[in-house]
This record gives structure tokens, sequence and C-alpha cells, in this order.
């Protein structure tokens, strides 16, 4: 029984993963656009979008295993929180298609589909913030191994939503150019910011946590004592220092560019394209 309920759930998964890719090609060879030479970058970029939703979504789950066996969290217990985030970004973007007869339904269903293949990226995020939360007591060494292992883990999430959102929004500035649509070149930059401060808001929540749990730790393993004598004050000051770059809590300009240009990649990409 448990062997065919793993057979079913790979299946499904594998049928997901399918679906969301093929929505690209599906939209891009029924629209009137690509018969025309500034439609076949759009169409391409549409079925990178949704090829790259589909393998994000696929990373995603192989990414909730793998958090799963650093800390145990339902998915049961982050689902609301994720599924009505999805659920206004779908409402968002089939907005305009459905309150404006002369808006394409082509663009809402790119979006919605890079949103459905981002979602097992948001359960990580929602995860890591609620499975720190809820630890009771853990010890110095399981903060530690928690935070080791959550950090480069949530870096990865960062990247893969960033990736979407700047490809959705290169397809966007594509289907402008590809149907000559009067629309102010500003609308892909405003996408752009407001992909990025999307990939941000789901972001926030694991970075908060994770930095929290890492003071946390520095003050456990290295507290600050009153009426140490100065060599013993410094050598608590390099101990915490160094824990603290273990830790990544002063990053330095590598892991710092590491962590935002996936916030920025939408926001370039939007000005690129305004600028082209």
């Amino acid at each position: 029984m448990q062997v065919n309920r793993a057979v079913w759930w790979a299946l499904i998964r594998l049928g997901a993963v399918v679906v969301i890719a093929l929505v690209g090609p599906v939209v891009a060879t029924t629209s009137p656009v690509v018969r025309r030479p500034e439609g076949i970058l759009w169409a391409l970029l549409a079925v990178s979008l949704t090829v790259a939703a589909a393998a994000v979504f696929a990373g995603g789950l192989a990414w909730w295993s793998e958090f799963r066996s650093v800390v145990t969290v339902a998915a049961r217990a982050v689902a609301p929180q994720v599924l009505a985030l999805a659920s206004l970004g779908i409402l968002l973007a089939s907005a305009p298609s459905a309150l404006m007869a002369d808006v394409s339904w082509r663009g809402a269903a790119l979006v919605s589909t890079a949103i459905v293949g981002a979602m097992p990226v948001a359960f990580v995020l929602f995860g890591i913030r609620s499975g720190l939360a809820s630890r009771d007591h853990a010890s110095n060494a399981a903060s530690l191994e928690h935070v080791l292992r959550l950090r480069p883990l949530a870096q990865r999430q960062l990247t893969a939503l960033g990736a979407l959102v700047a490809l959705a929004t290169l397809a966007l500035g594509a289907s402008f150019r590809a149907a000559a649509d009067s629309e102010p070149p500003e609308t892909i930059l405003i996408f752009g910011l407001s992909g990025s401060a999307g990939v941000a808001l789901v972001y926030l929540p694991a970075h908060t946590a994770l930095r929290k749990v890492s003071e946390s730790l520095v003050d456990a393993m290295f507290p600050i004592v009153d009426g140490a004598e100065p060599a013993t004050l410094l050598e608590i000051a390099e101990k915490r220092q160094t824990l603290r770059d273990v830790l990544g809590l002063d990053g330095n300009v590598v892991r710092e560019l590491q962590a935002n240009i996936a916030v920025l990649a939408p926001l370039m990409a939007g000005g690129v394209d305004l600028l082209l």
C-alpha cells in the first residue's frame, strides 16, 4: 500500500511538472504574434518561463524534502500562507484580462503558471520560519546545525524566485514589442519592481528567522560577562566575530551580492527592457 501511494505521488508530481512546462508552448503557438519576426523572441521567453517554472517546481519539492530532514514541519502548517499569497498573485495577474476586453489572457496564464511553479519554494521559505519559531529549548549544537544547513537552502529559494520573475519581466517586454503595444514602457519597470517586492516579501520571513536564531546563538555560546578582564573581553569579542562570520551575520560583499542580486534581477531586467 505504501509503495502504491509513493508511486501515485510520483506520478502526480511528474504530471504537474509536465503540465506547467507545456503551458508556455501552448500559449506561444496559439498567439497571433508568433507570425511576426518580433514575436519569436517573446515565444522563446514564454516557453523558457514555463520550463523554468516546471524546473523550480520539481526543485522545490526536492528542497522541501531536504528541509524536512533538518526541521520537521507539516505542510499544512504553512499551506494557508502560501495558498493565500499564490491566490492573491494569480488574482492580480488575471485582473487586467478579466476587466479589459482588449487584454490577452496569455500574459495572465504565463504569470499564473510561474506562481504555481514557485509554490513549493514558498513552502520551504515559510517552513523555515515556522520550523525555527517552533523549536523548544534547542541546544547550541542543534541551532548551529539548523542555521548552517537552512541558510544556504533559503538562498537557493531566493535565486529560483528571482530567476522566474526576471524571465516573466523580459517576456512582458518582448510581448509589448511583438504586438506593437501602446502600453507605456514604464509598465515593464513597474512589473519588475512589483516582482522584486514579491520575491523579497516571500524571502523575508525565513531571513528574519535565521538571523534571530543566529544572533541568539552568538549570545548563548559567547556571552559578554560583566567584570571580565580586558583580555578576556577581547578574546570573547574575537570569538563572537568569528562565529558571526561563520553564520553569515556579517557577510562579505560577495555574500551580500549573492543574496541581493536575485531580488534585484527582475528590476534590472525591466530596466534593460525599458532602455532597449
